[in-house]
């Protein structure tokens, strides 16, 4: 069996909210994330990206860590975005 997730909106997981198709065929609204989240996964983001560039293993492994603690307390308000929008 296939699930089909269709989004009507101005994007998915923005700021704004959208719509989609759930599969009971009804539309049901997905509010938008907390900008305050989104913010702290740019930052855990950037850090992220910037890890990849420092030639220190030991340095770089820091602020991986670092970029994982930040994105963690995340985790739990992406999860049930996403349940969101596949029930």
């Amino acid at each position: 069996m296939n699930n089909t997730v269709m989004a009507f909106g101005p994007g998915f997981g923005g700021d704004g909210g959208f719509w989609v198709l759930g599969s009971d065929g009804k539309l049901h609204w997905v509010p938008p994330w907390d900008p305050g989240v989104t913010k702290v996964l740019d930052v855990a983001t950037a850090l992220a990206a910037t890890a990849a560039r420092i030639s220190s293993a030991d340095i770089r492994k820091k602020v991986i860590a670092h970029a994982e603690a930040l994105a963690q307390p995340a985790a739990a308000g992406i999860q049930a975005h996403m349940k969101a929008i596949t029930h």
